[in-house]
């Protein structure tokens, strides 16, 4: 059985990683192969996804990470996200975010009660296009995370933590290819190597 210090180390190590795998929000250089966003690839998928906002399902994706925790045999009493993020694209090929968000996570371990609260804020900027012919993948390139910055605060039994942590903007958004289903003013992606499947919707 976990003393209550390894288990806090434990609980919080998979927090941490769960919570960063549900950033992807797109970064690091580009694959080889892309095809601008206003060119012959993407057609109709390009009117789909350019020029609308669209604003991130938080509700859902916050289930989503509650679930995959509790997949990994955390005893999860509560997965919340509040605020917002948004995403835009415009046919020229550049993209932004806007992202102004809070995801509050909490597990149960026995006398034990940990609680995260992650919070991103920033306005990441960058270049996208489609992958090769694809009309359904996103590559991402000279994405900027300037001023992108993800806080933790643990809290536990009610006492916060004496450390908050700061993860660098730079270890976030390391899937620079993303698919894209979009449908009239719907839009689902999923970042490389994100256990998470992201649902927007158009906003307007």
């Amino acid at each position: 059985m976990f003393s209550t210090r390894s288990t806090t180390v434990a609980a919080s190590g998979i927090l941490l990683l769960a919570l960063a795998a549900c950033t992807g929000g797109g970064g690091g250089g580009g694959g080889g192969g892309e095809e601008p966003a206003d060119g012959a690839s993407g057609g109709g998928a390009t009117a789909c996804v350019a020029g609308k906002t669209w604003v991130l399902d938080v509700a859902d994706a916050a289930s989503q990470l509650g679930a995959q925790l509790a997949s990994s045999g955390m005893n999860v009493i509560q997965s919340e996200g509040s605020g917002r993020q948004s995403f835009t694209f415009d046919e020229g090929g550049s993209a932004s975010a806007s992202i102004d968000l809070t995801y509050t996570v909490t597990i149960q371990q026995d006398d034990l009660t940990l609680t995260l609260v992650q919070t991103h804020g920033g306005d990441p900027t960058g270049e996208w296009a489609w992958q090769g012919g694809s009309d359904s993948t996103i590559v991402f390139s000279n994405w900027d995370n300037a001023g992108y910055s993800v806080q933790n605060q643990f809290i536990v039994n009610g006492t916060s933590s004496e450390n908050t942590m700061d993860i660098p903007s730079d270890t976030l958004g390391d899937g620079s290819v993303m698919t894209v289903d979009c449908s009239g003013d719907t839009l689902t992606t999923q970042v490389t190597g994100s256990p998470y499947t992201q649902h927007w919707n158009a906003e307007g």
